[in-house]
């Protein structure tokens, strides 16, 4: 039987919940300032750490760096916009054409787990045209939920529950922060956050497994404060994580002692 003396003891639990810290605190995040994106936004770049989080971005055929999607800062908005910008720059999407524009992330391998939650920021201005996200299953590709702006509004649909207008109010400073949890393999629940000038918090459920989503914009004029801009993407554990873990890892060593 081994003996662990009682620096040991801490030292090993130390150990442990520093693990269950660093999980607790992400499976996987990106955003525009990370080093892949120095040289612009390209098919398939990857700005995260794990493999097992976000794939790489799959851009649609009128998704072109430096015209109709860009790496800049969200500020270009226009003045008094919220920025969501990190180490000065975001994502952003613009169709100037009054064609359409769109891109893809999925999450690998199979979709988000049960318990995980994907978050990501998004500034937006005036609302010409339409521009927003769908959530989509792993059965088809199917939306499960759709977050538009556009037609002066602000609006969720194909959702479970909490379809319908989050209410129209304008800011030129409005930042969205929405979350997407998957309680379990059937479906989970979404939320929407909205800050600047305008304060706001709605949320609802959806039907199925969580496997990719979709940003898009279309019919937008060329004024920069069109544009959809979008970062600090982010995948977490549900927050018990930390505490399973590290009861767990105190109840082994307790054994072993």
């Amino acid at each position: 039987m081994i003996n662990f003396g009682k620096t040991c003891l801490v030292a090993s639990l130390g150990v442990l919940l520093s693990a269950a810290t660093t999980q607790a605190a992400g499976i996987d995040s990106d955003n525009a300032s990370a080093a892949v994106y120095a040289d612009g936004w390209d098919q398939y770049d990857d700005g995260s750490v794990n493999p097992n989080g976000l794939g790489g971005w799959v851009l649609g055929g009128n998704a072109i760096d430096g015209s109709t999607i860009d790496i800049t800062s969200s500020i270009s908005l226009g003045s008094g916009s919220g920025s969501i910008d990190s180490a000065d720059v975001a994502f952003k999407i613009h169709d100037t054409t009054g064609g359409f524009v769109d891109l893809f992330r999925f999450f690998d391998p199979a979709g988000l787990d049960a318990g995980e939650t994907f978050s990501i920021d998004m500034a937006v201005n005036y609302r010409g045209g339409y521009k927003g996200i769908d959530l989509r299953s792993d059965v088809g590709d199917a939306t499960i939920f759709n977050f538009n702006i556009g037609g002066d509004d602000y609006a969720v649909s194909q959702a479970l529950t909490g379809n319908g207008s989050i209410g129209n109010a304008y800011s030129n400073d409005t930042v969205f922060h929405l979350e997407f949890t998957q309680t379990t393999l059937a479906g989970g629940t979404w939320a929407i956050t909205r800050s600047g000038g305008v304060s706001d918090y709605d949320s609802g459920t959806y039907t199925g497994r969580a496997k990719s989503f979709k940003l898009y914009s279309g019919s937008q004029g060329t004024l920069n404060e069109d544009a959809l801009f979008v970062n600090n993407l982010a995948i977490i554990p549900e927050p018990a994580s930390l505490a399973l873990l590290g009861i767990g890892g105190l109840a082994m060593l307790k054994r072993r002692s």
